[in-house]
C-alpha cells in the first residue's frame, strides 16, 4: 500500500501528521502483484483547524497610575503558539502604550488596556483581554498643626 497526500504527512502506514491548518486530500493504492491488478487509488479529504488558545487574562483588572509614570505591563497569562501579542489603548490622550506593554499615564483620566495574541500555524486568535486604568494627579499630604499657628505669619 502506497500513501500520499496533497498537503500533509502521511508515513508508509497510513499515520496522517498535520502541519498547518487547512485542508488536504489523503490517497492510498495497493501495488498489484500476479494475482491482482493495481488497485483504484481511493482518497479522504480531511480538514486540519487551528486549535483554540487558552484565555488569554491580565493579573489585575484594574490599575491605578499616577499621572507621569511608567509601568511596566500588567502581567499577562495565557494564550499559546508563537503568535504575537498586541497591546491597545482606548484613549491615546490620557496614556500611551509600547509594544510590549508598558503604560506610560499621560493626564488624568480612565481608560482600557487590551491585548490580543495573533493566530500562528497551531493556534487560532486568542480572546481579547482588558483592563482598566486610572490615572489620577498626584495629591500632596497636607497635615495642619495648630500648635504652630501662632508661629505664623502671612504674607501678600
Amino acid at each position: 500500500m502506497t500513501f500520499s497526500s496533497s498537503d500533509e504527512t502521511v508515513d508508509a502506514d497510513g499515520v496522517v501528521t498535520t502541519v498547518s491548518a487547512g485542508e488536504a486530500v489523503i490517497s492510498a493504492v495497493k501495488a498489484g502483484d500476479d494475482a491482482f491488478l493495481e488497485s483504484n487509488i481511493a482518497t479522504y479529504d480531511i480538514v486540519a483547524e487551528l486549535r483554540e488558545q487558552p484565555l488569554l487574562a491580565f493579573e489585575s483588572g484594574l490599575v491605578q497610575l499616577i499621572f507621569g509614570e511608567k509601568v511596566p505591563a500588567n502581567a499577562l497569562t495565557g494564550g499559546a503558539g508563537k503568535g504575537a501579542v498586541t497591546y491597545k489603548i482606548d484613549d491615546g490622550s490620557i496614556d500611551t502604550i509600547s509594544a510590549d506593554g508598558v503604560v506610560t499615564a499621560v493626564a488624568p483620566g480612565f481608560t482600557f488596556v487590551s491585548a490580543v495574541k495573533a493566530a500562528d500555524g497551531t493556534f487560532g486568535p486568542s480572546n481579547t483581554a482588558n483592563y482598566e486604568l486610572l490615572i489620577s494627579e498626584e495629591s500632596a499630604e497636607c497635615v495642619f498643626d495648630q500648635s504652630a499657628w501662632d508661629d505664623c505669619e502671612l504674607s501678600q
